[in-house]
């Protein structure tokens, strides 16, 4: 597994962090294609052990945002987490162009240092336009989720710290 981007040195800036939920913090053990996706409260989630683990290191290291469908809602799995809310910077009722890649791109905007994009497949355009801006992308197996094996690959990366890491190895 390796980053789809260049290394950076981040040079006492916080990375951005663009963080998806379903299929990176809400992994699908029992057939992705099938299961229907509801936006409210009492979706059933499906966290693996590195699912905490993974969100305290990355609330420490990278300047946290949401980049999913969920929206604001994900916020919800901050509070499960006993984590600070964080801003969602796309907006699924944009037309057109895709609507997460329109808000990495707005966010980015006028904005330096380096940015990882943490997804589940991101499509062609927005992987292709990531890679020319920098960005490191690692994506996730839909059906695994985000693993320590991910946070160890963006620590080496970035020369980030793994010290705030207490998960199963």
């Amino acid at each position: 597994m390796t980053p789809k981007g260049k290394p950076w040195s981040t040079s006492g800036v916080k990375p951005i962090l663009f963080l998806d939920v379903d299929g990176v913090l809400n992994a699908f053990p029992r057939g992705y294609e099938k299961r229907r996706v509801q936006l409210d409260y009492g979706h059933v989630l499906h966290f693996t052990k590195y699912t905490k683990p993974f969100m305290r290191w990355a609330w420490s290291e990278f300047e946290v945002c949401w980049c999913t469908a969920w929206g604001e809602r994900a916020n919800l799995i901050a509070d499960w987490a006993s984590l600070p809310r964080k801003k969602c910077i796309v907006d699924i009722r944009v037309p057109g162009e895709d609507w997460k890649l329109k808000g990495v791109r707005q966010y980015l905007k006028g904005k330096r240092g380096p940015a990882v994009w943490i997804e589940d497949g991101i499509g062609e355009e927005a992987e292709a336009w990531a890679r020319k801006r920098g960005i490191i992308y690692v994506e996730t197996g839909p059906r695994l989720g985000v693993t320590k094996g991910h946070a160890l690959l963006l620590a080496d990366t970035l020369g980030l710290s793994l010290e705030g890491w207490r998960g199963n190895r």
